[in-house]
């Protein structure tokens, strides 16, 4: 049902007879009867604003105001579920953590509230009532997924990796997660030390790896590393290169490996294997239709990983498709300068100024990024785009010749 907007005369109407009524009361029956008109109106108006910054996609602004209402409409469980999404989706776990318990505690059977509860007692490092809350959450909606990739990284975190493995079974391929499964049986059965299975599965995900998912080419160079197949992984990622020959992230990992440095597991233990399962289901929700949920789960894999670069990209572009241009360069700000992820970061830190309108301040990041980077065309190409937009034809052309000289040069 689409809603109409309500004409400006009516809205502007409503808030003076409220006014007005308030007025009224004070005069008629003295300023205890008016303090509690006023009381009402606030509360009101609490949850009109709270409903506002929803269509906004302020989820920090909602929750603020949806505690205010709930605090004066503590029975209204209704409302203290939508402020629990609130708070999870604006990031203010500590607040989520006592919305869910209260959910539960009145007897509410809200399977995302219940998924929360169980990765908080495994982030707590109970894993044993972790797994019991899992054994009572029903498989429905997304939890027909999230709930079976949870389960095996607790039993893995239990030391049962053949239960973890069963744990997968019901994403086959009817589920359309088929290679999820075989992704993250194989990140089990590597932190297991089944190095031969765990190479299976990875295999298994992806039948030509030149045109694999970063995330399994990783998994698979790291595996190959760590097992003493150094010139195996290097092909790997050789491979990847030729086929993706601008990926920063492979090309980390092929430098590193060219420096002697160490490779260590993209998962190394349960709390990660979570963190990572709610992350993928995060990425491949669509988002026009499941934009929120896949923002809820984005902000636990957050809760529970802080340092997850590749997930905290995934919350900055959630943030940018909501319009939270600020918000999202905060988001981007938090990966760590060592970070492969981080130049993506600032090129799209980069893209927000613009549209914030700190055209100054974006183009001098793009011109610092061309400097450090002295091969690579995209900042160039940003910062060309930009001047053009901005009708400063003759500075764009400069900077496009810049970018086709270092092509020429490559």
């Amino acid at each position: 049902m689409i809603r109409r907007a309500i004409p400006r005369n009516i809205r502007f109407t409503s808030w003076a007879l409220g006014f007005a009524a308030l007025c009224t009361a004070f005069l008629v029956n003295g300023p205890a009867r008016a303090e509690s008109s006023a009381h009402r109106i606030s509360v009101y108006g609490s949850y009109l604003a709270g409903r506002h910054a929803v269509v906004l996609k302020d989820m920090a602004s909602a929750t603020k105001f949806m505690l205010r209402v709930i605090e004066e409409n503590p029975d209204n469980k209704k409302l203290v579920r939508k402020s629990f999404l609130l708070a999870v989706s604006a990031g203010k776990m500590e607040v989520a953590v006592d919305l869910a318990r209260r959910i539960e505690a009145e007897g509410g059977a809200m399977p995302t509230a219940m998924l929360f509860l169980a990765l908080e007692s495994a982030r707590l490092g109970d894993l044993q009532d972790s797994l019991r809350r899992f054994a009572a959450l029903p498989r429905k909606g997304l939890a027909v997924y999230s709930a079976p990739l949870s389960t095996a990284w607790v039993q893995a975190g239990l030391g049962d990796f053949d239960a973890a493995l069963a744990a997968l079974a019901p994403l086959d391929e009817k589920s359309g997660f088929l290679n999820l499964h075989h992704l993250h049986a194989g990140l089990i059965q590597d932190l297991a030390g089944r190095n031969v299975a765990a190479e299976e599965s990875f295999r298994k995900a992806a039948p030509d790896f030149a045109k694999a998912p970063v995330r399994l080419v990783r998994s698979l160079g790291s595996l190959m590393e760590r097992d003493g197949r150094v010139d195996a992984a290097r092909a790997l990622y050789e491979d990847f290169m030729a086929t993706n020959t601008s990926n920063l992230i492979i090309r980390h990992e092929l430098t590193r490996l060219n420096d002697g440095k160490p490779v260590s597991r993209i998962v190394k233990n349960t709390i990660e294997g979570v963190a990572e399962a709610l992350f993928h289901i995060a990425s491949v929700l669509p988002r026009r239709r499941a934009g929120d949920i896949a923002l809820v789960y984005a902000r636990i894999a957050q809760y529970l990983r802080p340092d997850f670069p590749v997930n905290t990209l995934l919350l900055g572009e959630m943030l940018e498709s909501r319009d939270q241009f600020a918000r999202a360069n905060e988001t981007y700000g938090a990966i760590n300068v060592e970070s492969p992820y981080r130049w993506a970061a600032r090129l799209r830190i980069a893209d927000n100024l613009d549209i914030m309108g700190a055209k100054a301040e974006s183009n001098k990041l793009l011109r610092e990024m061309a400097a450090e980077a002295p091969t690579r065309i995209d900042a160039l190409f940003k910062l060309g785009g930009a001047l053009r937009m901005d009708e400063r034809y003759e500075e764009a052309l400069g900077v496009y010749d810049q970018a086709y000289d270092r092509i020429k040069s490559i």
